[in-house]
């Protein structure tokens, strides 16, 4: 909160996922009831990864922001995984996640 100058909230009910928490700062959405997720960096179940993700089409947080935030989660012990290489086919040994994507495999709900 300090770093980004807005407030997180922790987002740890996360059920049958390969992902145990977000961290997240929001604001309201464009339509009633709707909350927009400015930026999140989101937990792996697996191997102490992280991504980001953000679902706002109207807000971001500044590069430089979002680098100092991926820093304290380095030095926290998480390997960042870019959200670009989450789209591609997952080629792993899980025969459960066959022909989905290693964001599917470390970062979502199953």
């Amino acid at each position: 909160e300090h770093i980004a100058g807005r407030e997180f909230k922790l987002k740890d009910n996360a059920q049958d996922a390969t992902f145990y928490a977000d961290l997240a700062s929001e604001k309201p959405g464009p339509k009633p009831n709707w909350i927009d997720t400015v930026f999140a960096v989101r937990f792996s179940n697996f191997g102490r990864l992280c991504t980001t993700w953000s679902h706002c089409e109207t807000e971001h947080l500044p590069d430089e922001i979002v680098a100092e935030l991926l820093l304290v989660a380095r030095k926290a012990g998480f390997q960042f995984i870019p959200p670009s290489a989450l789209d591609a086919v997952y080629s792993g040994r899980n025969p459960g996640f066959a022909g989905s994507t290693w964001g599917i495999r470390f970062f979502d709900w199953v």
